[in-house]
Order: structure tokens, then sequence, then C-alpha cells
């Protein structure tokens, strides 16, 4: 049985404040592990296709592919999966072992229209997935690698064997969201003609493999090279510990770094490992290094190299099509990087200030058994880029790469707080109008990696259903555990949570730890005096020091000394009436994960997700209400269980 308990009003610092006291109880028992939840019926989708955001390009698969799960490191594995998953030569590739996080990307795309997808995983997930969701299209790679980690290279393995057999690919991290139709964009200028784009890093200005795009590749061109160089280079790497510690040279790198050095060499028509090999021990090898490059580049000045040493920076329109009916969105320009890319050649000289020779003298088993798995597909392979002999015939083997626009794959930092990510926002009173980006990438957040699952909460885009279909308990909050998936909570009610909050300081003391007035002490203090998970509060947006009027229509703007910890809410349907914004130290993991003394903390999405579920689920539910006088006591917690259970029943 549930039970829901209402504090009458007190005082606290000097205004009326309210608290709700949630206890779930066994509403845990009652989770619906058997129900069949509308979004798993396709047909409803499918009778929409035409309204559908894929209709802006024709790239509706719903209905057009079959369910397809097993092992594609065998080339008839492969081949049988693309068969059964790709629509008009176009699939999406979601790496992920989380399945929550996963399922949620994979369930956005099919709002999208899109079901010519596959979910990467491990075989035992796969298993695990399927049995939550039969639908869901789940591979696994049996293959075994001398370089690490298996579950990144196991996507960047997928990329140049499927390209190969002349299917386009669009490979993503799961920390991406969807807000419309991306091949609309992908197949119209300026993207249209390139056979490989990436992320550019934000930080960096490098390539981020977050998200990779490779379409009309030839199966013998540049940017397949550098695909399958990326699992080639680290796999003899790995394989040649010995002689690559010996020389003084790394045996290992970030699969990313690689892929950045990878691209580098594609443009410059030499293979290079610029980023891996750069050790930045000290200044002057850091100098020499940096400098020996940059002479190759064609430039003298000091310090490293960047994406606009090496790529070409075009502005090119922002598509019509997003930016009109984005409310208040002024743009009219974006940005790409875009360069002419061949395959490498050595011309059989390996410069020692470049590191000297990439690789060790003889192969291991591994890297050539990637090699002869690469060539098992019949398709041509590309001139060995260590003969010189074929030097000519690699530069004139070209193909053209872009970093994306920033439509497509938006950083959170770069505008995830200005409401256009959010449809309760995006699109009006009418329904009508659109977010001005295709896609967002969350790329790094602060607090912990859990707030890239908190963003798409806070966004309305998180299925809720496919979260209870993988914890039948109820478990879906960052606060549950085995003992309490459905944990008991103390929240303040919502006239106090939407009060004039005179101040962020104000504001900050009646959430932390910090003790306050007589009558009643901080809110995590208090839930853990009484053994709840705290549910943090969060202003209104349109409170004077966040922004204020400003912040009631888009774009939102948040002052700068919040906005980089700041993460927007307004639930499905309310848009600006409940606009509020989740605010800084309580975004840290450490605030949110229950412990021993502690029954974690729990974000107003989940919250209002919670509230729903008890209601739905439990048998009873009933509302009591707390005297005032209860509260100003010394908060002696059995005291008022006791009290409370004599008012209201129970044991």
């Amino acid at each position: 049985m549930a039970h829901l308990f209402k504090t009458a009003r007190t005082k606290m610092l000097g205004q009326a404040v309210a608290l709700l006291c949630l206890l779930a109880g066994d509403a845990g028992g009652l989770a619906f592990a058997n129900a069949e939840p509308a979004w798993r019926e396709k047909e409803r989708l499918l009778e929409n296709n035409k309204t559908l955001p894929c209709a802006a390009s024709g790239t509706c698969s719903l209905g057009h592919t079959r369910q397809w799960t097993g092992d594609i490191y065998p080339l008839q594995g492969l081949r049988d999966c693309l068969r059964a998953r790709v629509y008009r030569r176009e699939i999406i590739l979601v790496s992920e072992n989380r399945l929550v996080a996963g399922f949620q990307l994979y369930d956005n795309m099919m709002q999208m229209g899109y079901d010519h997808i596959v979910l990467m995983s491990t075989e035992e997930n796969c298993k695990r997935a399927l049995r939550a969701w039969p639908q869901v299209s789940c591979i696994w790679s049996s293959q075994v690698f001398a370089a690490t980690p298996k579950y990144m290279l196991d996507r960047h393995a997928f990329l140049p064997r499927a390209a190969r057999l002349g299917v386009n690919v669009l490979c993503l991290d799961s920390d991406s969201m969807f807000l419309s139709d991306i091949y609309s964009h992908l197949k119209a200028p300026p993207l249209r003609d390139m056979a490989l784009m990436a992320l550019k890093d934000p930080a960096i200005g490098w390539l981020n493999s977050a998200v990779v795009y490779v379409q009309n590749a030839r199966p013998d061109g540049p940017s397949v090279y550098v695909l399958n160089e990326v699992i080639d280079r680290l796999e003899r790497w790995a394989e040649a510990r010995e002689y690559m510690l010996g020389r003084n040279r790394k045996d290992f790198c970030w699969e990313q770094m690689a892929m950045s050095d990878i691209l580098m060499s594609a443009v410059i028509g030499r293979p290079i490992a610029y980023g891996c090999w750069n050790w930045d021990r000290n200044v002057t090898y850091r100098d020499a290094w940096e400098g020996a490059h940059k002479r190759y580049f064609g430039y003298n000045e000091t310090g490293g190299i960047g994406s606009w040493h090496f790529l070409k920076e075009t502005k090119v329109p922002w598509p019509k099509s997003l930016a009109e009916h984005a409310p208040g969105f002024r743009r009219t320009e974006g940005v790409t990087h875009q360069q002419v890319i061949q395959i490498p050649n050595t011309q059989g000289v390996w410069p020692e200030e470049f590191g000297g020779p990439l690789y060790a003298p003889v192969r291991g088993n591994k890297s050539r058994a990637w090699m002869e798995l690469i060539k098992s597909d019949g398709m041509p392979l590309w001139a060995d880029p260590e003969d010189p002999a074929q030097a000519a015939a690699n530069a004139a083997n070209r193909e053209l790469f872009t970093y994306l626009p920033e439509w497509i794959g938006i950083a959170y930092g770069q505008d995830g707080t200005s409401g256009y990510w959010n449809p309760a926002l995006y699109r009006g009173a009418n329904g009508t109008g659109t977010s001005p980006y295709a896609l967002a990438h969350f790329y790094r957040l602060f607090g912990a990696p859990m707030n890239k699952l908190t963003v798409k909460m806070a966004n309305n885009m998180w299925n809720w259903e496919l979260s209870h279909l993988l914890h039948p308990r109820g478990g879906v909050f960052f606060a549950s555990t085995e003992h309490a998936p459905i944990p008991d909570v103390l929240v303040y009610s919502p006239e106090v949570e939407n009060r004039e909050w005179v101040s962020h300081e104000e504001w900050d003391k009646a959430t932390k730890l910090s003790s306050l007035a007589e009558l009643l002490q901080a809110l995590t203090r208090l839930a853990m005096e009484m053994g709840r998970t705290v549910v943090y509060p969060a202003p209104r947006c349109n409170l004077t020091w966040l922004g204020g009027e400003r912040n009631n229509h888009l774009p939102l703007e948040i002052p700068m000394q919040f906005k980089h910890q700041c993460i927007p809410y307004s639930p499905s349907g309310k848009g600006f009436n409940d606009n509020r914004c989740m605010l800084g130290g309580y975004l840290m993991q450490g605030c949110m994960a229950a412990r021993w003394y502690f029954a974690g903390g729990m974000f107003p999405p989940e919250y209002d997700h919670l509230v729903v579920h008890i209601r739905d689920k439990a048998a009873e539910h009933p509302v009591a209400t707390v005297a005032a006088e209860q509260l100003a006591r010394s908060w002696d917690s059995e005291e008022l269980a006791k009290t409370l259970m004599a008012q209201h029943g129970g044991l």
C-alpha cells in the first residue's frame, strides 16, 4: 500500500513551506512486467508514417526491416544482419553496454520513423535485451582483439566491414538525441557529396568518433581506409608491445585519438601518429614534436596542430527547414570543416622526427587475421600504403571528408540550456514549432556521466515504460536499490518549489546540508534523518536571478554563472507554464547514489514519474496531513513515526 503524507504549513526563513513525504510501500510488486505498452505496437507508428519526421527524406523504415540478432564477426553473420536491417542502403549502429541507455536512443529513433537500427552490445546483454523487448535487433561480435577496450573496437570494426559491402553507416554514441529527420540534411548540400563525416570535438577541435557517418564510399577508397586503419593500427601496436616500448613508443592509444591521427594522415598523404605519440613529457620534446609536424603541414609558428591547420573552414547556410519554425532562433549560417582525403603512403621513408616506423617489421596474428577478414568479402582493397611503388596510385585515390555542422551533433555545452532540445518548449502553444537542430550529442556533462541520462529525462526524450521492462520491480530511479527499488521520498510541495526564491543563496541553503531556521533543517539533512530519498527542488527558470522574463520564451538565457551547471526541465504538455531549472551541486553523482547512511537523491523528472507510477499502480494512495507542531519538534524519527501510525493506521 502506498501512503502519501503532506505536512501542514510551517515557517522557514519567514516563508510558508510545505513538505511531501511519499512512501512507496509495496508499489514495486505492482510493476507491469507483462504489460504490452503502446510504444511496442509498431502499427501505431506505421499509421503515422506520412507525418513522422522521416517523411522529410523518405527514410521511413518502419515495417520495411526484419528483426535480427546474432554474431556479426563471421562474414555470413554480417551479411545476414545487413540483409535484414538495411533500408535503402542505410543502417544505424548504436554501441552500448548499458541497455537502458541503448534502449532509450533506439526508441527515440523509432519515434523519428527509423527501424533500420542495430544495437551492438555483448551476447549476454543481447539475450537480456530480447527478453525485455523481443522486437529489438541486438548484435554482438565474437572477435578477439589484442587491443582494448573491446566494446569500443567492436563498433570500429563494424564500420569498414559494412561500408565495403555498400552500406551507408551512421554510428552513434547513446548520449545522442534525434530532434528531427537527419537524412534530409545528410543527403543535401553541403553534405551529400561527402563520403566520410564525423563530429568535431568541441574541446580540442579534433575528430570525435561519437557520431560517424560513411556514405557511398568506395570499398578501396580513403574513407574505408581511415575506418579500417583504426583497428589495424591499434592491433599492430598491441601485438608488438616489446618492439614499441623498446623504441620508446606507445603500444596503445585512445581509439578516438588514433582515428584523428589517421584522418590527418589521409589529408597530408603520409601515415603519422601525431596525437597518440605526443607524450608531452617536457617542453623540449613537445616543441620538437609539434614543430616537426607543423612544418610538414606548412606552418612555422609554435603550438599544437588544430583542425584549422589541415581542414578548410566553410560557412554554409543554416537549413531553412530547421530554422524558419524554431521560435526565436536567429542564426542564418553554420560552419563545416572539409578536406580531400587520400590513401597515405610512406614513400619508403619513416622520418625519425615523426617517431620513426609506425609498426613492427612483422605483423602479429590478430592484425593479420583482421586484414584477412577485410579481404574475405571479395571487394577490392586499396594499394599498400607502405609500398613506395604505390604512392602515385594512393595519391589519386580520393574522397571528401567533413566535420558535421552544428545542426547535426550540437553539444550540451554549446546550446543544451537554450530550450531547443525540449519539444515541450520549442513546439509552442500551437504545436508547430521545431528545433533548429536535427541531432544533439551531449559530449561532456558536469556532475557525472549519469547526467547524460538526466538530460534525456528533462527533455521528454525518456521512455519510462522501457525502463520498467528492464527493471520489472520498479527500480528505474538513480536512488533505486535492490531492497528499495521504489524509494520513499521527501519533497517540497509544488507551491514551495515554485515560490519566488529571492536569490540563489536562499534556494541553495534550503536544498543542501546546512542548518536552517528554528523550525526546519535543510531538506537533505531532514531526508537523511528520516531515512528517505530527497527530491531535489528545481526553481522556476524565470526567477529574476535565473534570467527573469527572458526565460518565458526561447531561447532560454541562463546567466553564465549557472548556465554550465544547469539542466532546464519542462514536463510534456506544460511548456512555459512549468519550466524549471535543475541547478548546481546536487547534480553530482554523490548526491544521488544511495548509501547505508543516505537513501539517495531524486531529480524532478524522476519524481514526476514516481507520482504517476504509484497513482497508476498502487491499490490505494490515501493522503494524510501532518500537523505543523509535529514538525517543530526535534525530529525524533521514531516518535514521529509512532504518531503518524497512530493517527493514520499501520504498524
